[in-house]
């Protein structure tokens, strides 16, 4: 299944590829991964210890929520990569 990744605008600096993705996978898991096989450097930013997202990184499959990342994918589905972002005036 070829399934679209949207990652964050700061990291898609880090590839300098800009921010749609495409790759071939049968899982949202499996569609991180192919991501991360081909930016390894975004392993650090998106996930911490083990297989966990970092607590300030959302994914929506479809534009839902997910905590399952096992769920299938279909041709044509959509996975955002979302990172919380917190600041302010000091």
């Amino acid at each position: 299944m070829t399934v679209t990744i949207t990652i964050p605008t700061m990291l898609a600096k880090l590839v300098n590829e800009g921010r749609k993705h495409q790759v071939e996978a049968d899982t949202v898991d499996d569609a991180i991964e192919a991501l991360l096989q081909e930016f390894p450097e975004l392993r650090v930013h998106l996930f911490g210890e083990g297989r966990s997202l970092r607590p300030h990184v959302r994914c929506f499959h479809n534009d839902v929520l997910v905590a399952d990342r096992s769920s299938p994918t279909r041709d044509g589905d959509t996975i955002t990569l979302l990172q919380a972002v917190s600041g302010g005036l000091h």
